[in-house]
């Protein structure tokens, strides 16, 4: 593994049209989608991108992510991304994220959890024991994403239907539909009053093409819900949990 890499990776991005919710604001998907490219591209200088964990059999998935919005960066906006592995815990790597706008300023803050699982088996590989020398501990966000609770499926919030453009390049449904799921279920007179304030999402298990998924939104403080996904034809087995935190505009 590289020795002379910084331990910081930074990346800009220009916020597009199409990135953006009605008020103009970055939508919460393509936000963590800009989290995973930051952490692609440092993971490839660190000597563990896709591709080399691919070569050893191995690769990369997102466990757990945490972000909290101090403010949505918005339409034409240019924002940083740094990012940084933060350790390991147990069995998960660790990585933080913040986001800063043109002067400096912090807009989010993103702690994620990690897994390298092994590609024959799928069975988790002791992160440690692949880049435990390059590591930065500064915390971007002082919570940690830890285990959510499931929302109770007598809170059926509504069902949809998985598609081919909801696939990844391993034709599994791509995590960032994971993250767009729980806001389908709050209409716009709601999201014109209230800001997403933080979420939290846990990936549980893979959905294909062609499933039915029921989301299940349960309130369990003011303004704070938990969310879950259940795939109806496997036993309701869970695929998410993520729990959102509101505040009024």
């Amino acid at each position: 593994m590289p020795d002379k890499e910084p331990l910081i990776y930074r990346q800009s991005f220009v916020v597009r049209s199409y990135d953006v919710d009605f008020r103009k604001n970055l939508r919460p998907e393509v936000l963590c989608g800009y989290f995973q490219e930051v952490a692609s591209q440092h993971a490839l200088r660190l000597g563990v991108g896709y591709q080399q964990l691919g070569r050893q059999g191995m690769f990369w998935v997102l466990s757990r992510l945490l972000f909290q919005v101090e403010q949505m960066p918005q339409w034409h906006e240019e924002i940083t991304i740094e990012t940084w592995a933060r350790g390991t815990e147990r069995l998960f790597a660790r990585r933080d994220f913040r986001v800063r706008d043109a002067m400096g300023r912090i807009l989010c803050s993103a702690s994620s959890y990690w897994l390298i699982l092994q590609r024959d088996t799928s069975r988790p590989v002791r992160p440690d024991t692949l880049f435990s020398r390059l590591k930065h501990e500064e915390r971007a966000i002082e919570s940690s994403p830890n285990k959510l609770q499931l929302a109770d499926q007598q809170h059926e919030n509504y069902r949809l239907t998985t598609c081919a453009t909801d696939l990844d390049h391993n034709r599994h449904v791509n995590n960032l539909r994971y993250v767009a799921w729980p806001f389908n279920g709050f209409d716009v007179n709601y999201l014109e009053k209230y800001q997403l304030q933080q979420m939290q999402i846990n990936f549980l298990a893979e959905v294909r093409e062609g499933e039915e998924i029921a989301i299940c939104r349960e309130a369990v403080e003011d303004q704070v819900f938990l969310v879950s996904g259940y795939r109806l034809a496997y036993d309701a087995e869970a695929c998410f949990s993520a729990r959102l935190v509101w505040k009024k505009l």
